[in-house]
């Protein structure tokens, strides 16, 4: 986690007291990859409360119908909008290897190659 928040290490030890047009900018996409996590996530848990019989066992509502891991998406891009932020400060742009490394670790090691391999002999996945 320490790595992660490496952006907003930078941003607390050198921000001033204004802000930037990054800095709405960074806030913007947090936001978004905010939104689209939290969204993801809401249709999956009203998927696996809905108990209608012949529903499908995989959920395709909401951001579901156009991606299989949207909540990985959001994750990947709310991590880019702190990195933003620093890029206000003083060698803020140093710490790009935060969002860097959530969004690596996301899509090829812990969160995406997990769920392919799990259902990957699974037809309707």
């Amino acid at each position: 986690m320490i790595c992660n928040a490496a952006c907003l290490y930078v941003v607390i030890a050198g921000s001033d007291d204004h802000l930037n047009w990054n800095d709405w900018v960074g806030l913007a996409v947090f936001l978004f990859g905010f939104i689209v996590e939290v969204s993801g996530d809401m249709s999956l848990r009203a998927h696996l409360a809905d108990r209608t019989p012949g529903k499908g066992k995989f959920c395709k509502r909401g951001l579901w119908r156009y991606s299989r891991h949207p909540n990985y998406f959001g994750e990947a891009v709310l991590w880019w909008g702190p990195y933003i932020i620093a890029c206000s400060v003083y060698y803020g742009w140093t710490t790009f290897f935060a969002p860097a490394t959530i969004g690596l670790l996301v899509r090829f090691v812990s969160g995406v190659p997990l769920l392919e391999n799990k259902y990957l002999s699974n037809p309707e996945f």
